[in-house]
């Protein structure tokens, strides 16, 4: 299906930013949809993460929570902490 004029703005904008679609960035060829309205069926609803976390990004899923048009996307991050040694300082 064609994007509309708006779609096409929104990613590319996000794109400029480097965000990346974190779902799609695990489950590339997925066709898991976030909206369901009278059989018209889409992923319109997406949670952006910037390339830096991209590999953070561990677990990607549409819940299937409610009884409603739009399910929500749900992620796990595996964040690296960051340890500063205070060694020698002093």
């Amino acid at each position: 299906t064609a994007l509309s004029d708006l779609d096409s703005i929104l990613l590319e904008s996000v794109g400029v930013m480097g965000a990346l679609d974190a779902f799609r960035a695990l489950h590339p060829h997925s066709a898991a949809f976030s909206y369901n309205h009278n059989g018209a069926a889409s992923r319109i609803d997406m949670a952006f993460v910037s390339e830096a976390l991209v590999e953070s990004v561990v677990g990607a899923a549409i819940a299937q929570l409610f009884h409603d048009d739009h399910e929500p996307i749900v992620l796990a991050l595996e964040l690296a902490k960051e340890v500063v040694s205070t060694e020698g300082s002093g």
